[in-house]
């Protein structure tokens, strides 16, 4: 089968050697990880709500106008997921991660200076490729490398960081 699929196949055993004292690295790897996502996401998402009430009021702007603009980042980050994917493939989850974290930051200063609609929508769409970069995927890819025998916990628990950020 190795012949037929060599990428599912390859291993990282270097990287998944214990210390010298039996603690595997990839449990801090795994905890830096979900602190990481429970920080971007309570950030990203979750704090969205806080929003939309003085946005209404400083712009004029219906709910659904402020909504609509957080549901098509949602879309455009969905749909950039084979393009992060990629990045990470081929520059490694560390690098996917650093550009994601230092671009959304970016983002919420132009975020900062929006004044109309269409800002609004842009830089929302903008900083939801970035969002991405620094999300699931990257971490995903960064855990599964780690963690052999225990990947579907592992997983399992990454996936906690997101909603401990709510």
């Amino acid at each position: 089968m190795a012949r037929f699929f060599p990428i599912c196949v390859q291993r990282n055993n270097k990287a998944k050697s214990p210390t010298p004292g039996g603690f595997y690295y990839g449990w801090f790897i795994l905890g830096g990880s979900v602190l990481a996502m429970a920080l971007g996401s309570g950030i990203s998402f979750w704090a969205f709500g806080l929003y939309i009430d003085p946005m209404e009021q400083e712009f004029g702007w219906s709910r659904a106008e402020v909504s609509a603009g957080f549901s098509v980042s949602l879309a455009i980050s969905g749909l950039s997921g084979p393009l992060i994917g990629r990045w990470v493939d081929a520059r490694g989850a560390r690098s996917a991660i650093l550009v994601g974290a230092v671009m959304t930051s970016v983002t919420y200063l132009l975020l900062a200076t929006t004044s109309s609609l269409w800002q609004w929508f842009l830089y929302l769409s903008i900083n939801a490729v970035f969002r991405q970069m620094m999300f699931f995927i990257p971490f995903q890819a960064l855990i599964s490398r780690w963690f052999d025998k225990r990947r579907g916990m592992a997983l399992g628990i990454l996936g906690t960081g997101f909603s401990l950020g709510g």
